[in-house]
């Protein structure tokens, strides 16, 4: 269950699902490092923003990222 955020005096949640797909649809995403090194760099800017980071999921050419704020 996510509580509504509090954002003076209204409430409410934002959801997005962003999707990132590299020059020519290459298969970057195979490789364990390059998917650990993109979501340790998606974590740590959703944490700089102050948002949420609720799913990071890849596929061999494109990732679905899902953040809250």
């Amino acid at each position: 269950m996510q509580l509504l955020t509090s954002v003076g005096s209204t409430f409410g949640e934002a959801n997005y699902h962003l999707q990132f797909t590299p020059k020519y649809r290459r298969d970057v995403f195979l490789d364990e490092e390059v998917r650990a090194l993109c979501r340790e760099s998606f974590r740590t800017t959703c944490e700089g923003l102050g948002i949420g980071m609720e799913a990071c999921e890849f596929g061999p050419d494109h990732v679905h990222l899902f953040v809250s704020g």
